[in-house]
This record gives C-alpha cells, structure tokens and sequence, in this order.
C-alpha cells in the first residue's frame, strides 16, 4: 500500500471514530483521549492529523455540511411540478430521507446548528453558508410562485420557513404517533407542512 493510501486511511478512520463519538455523546462528552482509547488509535497517529477535538468535530461537520448539500443539489433539480404545499414537502423531506440514511450525521447536523458549541459559533456559521443559500434560493423561487397574505413578506415568510426547517422532522414524529413506514413519513410531513403554511383557523 503506497504511503498517501496509508494516510488517507488513518484520516479516515480517525474520522469514522469521531463521528460516532460526537454523535453518540455529544461535544462536551467526548475528548481526544476516549476516541485514541476506545477506538484503538495511537495518540501520536492523532495528532499527525488533528490538533483538537475542535479540529475533529469541525471535520465532521464539515463533511456532513458538504454531503447534504451535494444530496439537496442532485435530489432537488426533479422537483419541478405540483402544487408549492408538495414541492416545499418534496424539498425539505431530501434532507430527512438522508438523514434516516445516516443517523450519525443527523446527531453531528444537530449539534452544529441547535447545540452549537459557544467558541465554535462564527466558523460553524460559516460552513454552513452553502447550505442556508441553497435552501433560501429554493424557498424564494417559491415564495415568488405562491399567493401570500397581505400582511406578510417574504422576508418574514422566508425567516419562518428557515426555522421550521431545524425542526421538521421532529415535529412530524410528535405529530403522528403512526410512523412506521415512509410512506406514512411523507403523509404525515404533507399534513404538519400544510398546518404550517395555511393554519387552523377558518
């Protein structure tokens, strides 16, 4: 095996370590001696690559970051037809599709954006730039090709659905206590998302 296969190997499974642990019990939990221990990683192999479990969890959400939005970009360009209560449904459901598909990033997405660690805040916001702009441009382009109510603007409108979008998944797990399939998945986001956006009230 050639020397930069080697490396690229022990990067990685350093990062396959990381990811579990920081998924598994959060940022405070987990220290640079626990993941060499409990992983079988020297700490002089560590250090070669990473100089904290700052360095570490910023990898791993950059990863994450760079995965989905490469997921959003492939997944988004079919959603082109239907009424905008399905096209937002179809859009936000591409995030929770890969996140069924990859638990430990959806804990990794969390910490980032609800549990941000305080020192971590400004870079964080910066690695996840890429992926407000997609989500802001799609939501825009439908905002723009939606009837609104006179007392609000896109801008409140685009706030508000930024928000909910943290949150989505879980709110539609509260909401339906029947989610044993995806297909029930998708009907129940259908129903919390037209809540969302046309209310209760008549």
């Amino acid at each position: 095996m050639r020397q930069e296969e080697r490396k690229e190997r022990s990067k990685e499974k350093i990062l396959q370590a990381a990811l579990e642990e920081f998924a598994t019990n959060g940022y405070e939990a987990v220290n640079i001696e626990g993941i060499c221990t409990r992983h079988h990683i020297s700490k002089g192999m560590m250090y070669h690559y990473f100089t904290s479990k700052d360095d570490l969890l910023l990898v791993c959400i950059r990863s994450t970051f760079e995965a989905l939005e490469d997921k959003i970009k492939n997944e988004s360009v079919s959603i082109k037809d239907g009424p905008v209560l399905e096209r937002i449904r179809d859009y936000l459901m591409i995030r929770e599709y890969y996140f069924i598909d990859h638990p430990l990033q959806k804990k990794i997405f969390e910490i980032a954006i609800i549990k941000t660690p305080t020192t971590l805040t400004k870079t964080i916001s910066e690695l996840h730039q890429p992926l407000k702009r997609l989500n802001h441009e799609f939501i825009s382009r439908e905002i723009k090709r939606s009837k609104l109510r006179s007392d609000v603007t896109q801008d409140q409108i685009m706030r508000y659905l930024e928000v909910i979008d943290r949150f989505l998944l879980d709110i539609v797990r509260s909401y339906s206590t029947e989610i044993s399939d995806i297909d029930r998945l998708f009907q129940s986001t259908e129903e919390v998302l037209d809540l969302i956006l046309y209310g209760v009230l008549s």
